[in-house]
């Protein structure tokens, strides 16, 4: 039998086709991509919040490519592109990141709440709070430290046996505080490496927090 559409080649396929014509007839249509389409095509997922508005963005470059929408789908599997959902922040990761801001630097806060650093600074930031490291301690801190409660902290505060200024409590007065008050705590219970650094320096003090250097 002849090619139907050719009739220069003897073909025994159900279309009546020989190959070359069955090629040009049913020939891949490609989609070429450029570094802008590209570019459309990452914002959309950067900007989307959640699946709804992923959707609304690739209809849209649909419509402004007029490329199918499985093909603007494999071309972000093809690229990585992947849709991120912010995590919900609960009471109980707010109050940490109250507790922890000003304590220790934002790397470690991130490593400690298992989120991302810059998660971590815009939250403080819509909380009004800075992100610098301060000098002294707060009570939740020094209660860690010592291995107590920190409404222990606040009774030596009332006490006078530990100075407070500026909403912190002052190294040296926890310092005197430790050689002055020993019966108050259990070494057990306390960091053994802060400790050990707080009532001897000279053998390698721990430092908790960087000091702002003195001006030479």
């Amino acid at each position: 039998m002849l090619c139907a559409k050719c009739a220069g080649e003897t073909v025994q396929a159900k279309d009546g086709l020989c190959r070359g014509c069955r090629l040009r007839t049913y020939q891949v249509i490609r989609y070429p991509w450029t570094s802008q389409m590209d570019d459309q095509l990452r914002q959309a997922y950067r900007i989307a919040r959640n699946k709804t508005q992923l959707s609304r963005e690739l209809t849209r470059l649909s419509n402004t490519f007029s490329y199918p929408r499985h093909v603007l789908n494999q071309r972000a599997q093809k690229m990585r592109l992947i849709l991120l959902m912010p995590r919900k922040w609960s009471d109980e990761e707010i109050e940490q990141a109250r507790g922890l801001a000003g304590e220790m630097p934002l790397r470690k806060m991130a490593k400690v709440m298992r989120r991302s650093p810059y998660a971590i600074k815009c939250k403080l930031h819509t909380l009004g709070i800075g992100v610098q490291v301060l000098d002294g301690y707060s009570t939740r801190l020094l209660g860690e430290l010592l291995g107590v409660h920190h409404n222990r902290i606040s009774t030596w505060i009332a006490r006078g046996w530990l100075v407070v200024r500026e909403g912190r409590i002052t190294e040296a007065s926890v310092q005197r505080f430790l050689w002055d008050h020993m019966d108050e705590y259990r070494f057990r219970l306390a960091d053994e490496a802060w400790l050990k650094g707080m009532l001897n320096p000279s053998i390698g003090t721990l430092t908790i927090r960087p000091k702002k250097e003195e001006a030479a």
